[in-house]
């Protein structure tokens, strides 16, 4: 047990002696480094904003084109109602109920017809690289 206790410290203290043996690093080296390993974390960084970005968008995209359909469809929706009006959509025993019915429907078409938004046509960066697609 003391031999190899004894072993154990002659390792060490060689180990050791050898780490302190070893010359170190130069303060413009560690410098270069410590940059390099920065600038390469932000290029990781950028590269996955960039991505995250470009997911973003698609999915803006997504919902603006939704929401656009929903417009159409709002005022198809009212040209039916006028259509059905015309028509004598009837009054039936309670003829506020209609008048009612009618206006909610408009109201609605309305609703979702007001502020839509647009999305601006983006222009390209040539210089810019497509985002990796997972």
């Amino acid at each position: 047990m003391k031999t190899s206790v004894l072993s154990l410290l002659v390792v060490v203290a060689a180990a050791a002696a050898l780490s302190f043996a070893q010359s170190p690093p130069s303060k413009i080296d560690g410098k270069k480094d410590a940059a390099a390993l920065e600038l390469d974390a932000l290029r990781m960084k950028c590269d996955a904003l960039g991505a995250e970005l470009a997911e973003t968008k698609g999915a803006l995209e997504q919902v603006v084109k939704y929401l656009e359909a929903q417009a159409q469809t709002a005022k198809a929706m009212e040209k039916v109602l006028d259509d059905a009006e015309a028509k004598g959509f009837t009054f039936g025993i309670n003829p506020d109920s209609r008048i009612a019915l009618l206006a909610g429907w408009r109201d609605q078409c309305a609703v979702l017809q007001k502020d839509v938004p647009v999305l601006k046509a983006a222009k390209k960066d040539p210089a810019e690289k497509p985002a990796p697609k997972n």
